[in-house]
């Protein structure tokens, strides 16, 4: 006869995973944007509701702790309002690996103190406890927001813009201006490119302070491959005085006629009213990029030999030469070159009509060659 305990043993060996118990291991992150808020301007919180399984977790809520010193503006939809200060979001079921984002918008109320400080809110969100949840330590998370009074804010503002220079390089330009009464330390600029393939960084100079990127920094394994990675320039600018404008200038050799587009952005140690105009983004012309390349060129000495000629139209196939030329060192130099002697040698050439018949003629197996590059 079967003791209980063996009969309990065949139970599970027959039954298998299904007396197994569900797990579903739960993690709460959040965050607040701005950090540095200023009183009566909106705080946005963000929570990341991620389920690191290893079995989907059923009927997930959330329940979120507003501070007192916040007001509710919008809230996700699936979250419901249990009282001013709380909200219960219902996520439904969450599967391994999936997460869930909730948006939460709010404004800082009015600070009251007299005369008023800056003051600390805390926002604490958190997942109702769960029996199938392994791990409870990541069940909840909170973030710190520091909110300042209106008469310590102060308003920086960023306009990027790009010209085309000298051999076709595209120059950046960075003005950061600060339109407040006060004066605002650690003033930060990160630019950024992301198309790795058709631009490389050739010259940083800024008017106050200094610049610096990934390469200058990396240590060791953090150098591989990192001539690959998106070009990132971080300026430190210092203080920036009171309605002062500061300036930097990041060039970079185009290493094709497409457009090149950047984004940039400032901060500093005071809290902003508005964070709208931090930010800046910059798309060169491809078109407008082509017609400054004639302008810089114009003494090039195949546009002046082909102008108002039938052979005009192998220019197109000599300037996709020259762009893929630009891609090497060698290349950049030889085009640099040519852009220096070629202005004083096509009018020598231009003004001696045998000559420049020779010349065409001489043209017509490098037109050849560029057609099949």
């Amino acid at each position: 006869m079967k003791t209980s305990t063996q009969a309990a043993l065949v139970s599970i060996v027959i039954l298998g995973p299904s007396l197994a118990r569900a797990e579903a291991d739960l993690s709460v992150e959040k965050t607040a944007i701005p950090e540095m808020a200023v009183e009566n301007r909106f705080i946005d919180y963000r929570i990341v509701v991620t389920n690191f399984g290893p079995d989907a977790a059923q009927r997930v809520e959330l329940v979120d702790n507003l501070p007192e010193q916040v007001a509710l503006i919008e809230v996700d939809s699936r979250c419901v309002i249990e009282s001013p200060t709380r909200l219960r979001c219902l996520l439904g079921n969450i599967a391994e690996n999936e997460n869930r984002i909730v948006q939460i918008q709010t404004r800082a109320r009015a600070i009251t103190n007299l005369p008023p400080v800056q003051q600390i809110i805390t926002n604490r969100a958190s997942i109702e406890p769960r029996e199938d949840d392994p791990v409870l330590d990541n069940d909840g998370d909170e973030v710190d927001v520091v909110v300042v009074p209106e008469e310590d804010a102060a308003d920086l503002s960023l306009n990027l813009s790009s010209r085309i220079i000298d051999n076709g390089n595209v120059q950046f330009t960075l003005e950061v201006f600060n339109n407040s009464a006060l004066a605002v330390d650690n003033v930060t600029t990160i630019f950024r490119m992301d198309e790795v393939a058709l631009s490389e960084l050739s010259e940083i100079s800024s008017t106050q302070g200094s610049c610096f990127t990934p390469r200058d920094t990396c240590i060791g394994e953090e150098c591989e491959g990192i001539e690959n990675k998106p070009i990132e320039v971080i300026c430190n600018l210092g203080t920036l005085i009171e309605t002062a404008t500061e300036r930097t200038f990041i060039t970079v050799s185009r290493q094709s006629t497409d457009s090149l587009s950047a984004t940039a952005e400032v901060s500093g140690d005071r809290a902003d009213p508005n964070l709208d105009n931090n930010r800046d983004t910059e798309t060169t012309d491809s078109a407008a990029v082509g017609i400054a390349l004639d302008q810089i060129s114009g003494g090039c000495i195949a546009s002046r030999l082909v102008a108002g000629r039938s052979m005009e139209r192998d220019l197109n196939h000599l300037r996709r030469t020259r762009d893929r030329m630009q891609r090497f060192a060698w290349g950049r130099r030889f085009v640099a070159a040519y852009y220096l002697f070629s202005p004083a040698l096509s009018r020598r050439v231009t003004r001696h009509p045998r000559l420049a018949a020779l010349a065409r003629m001489l043209l017509k197996p490098v037109f050849f060659a560029a057609r099949r590059l």
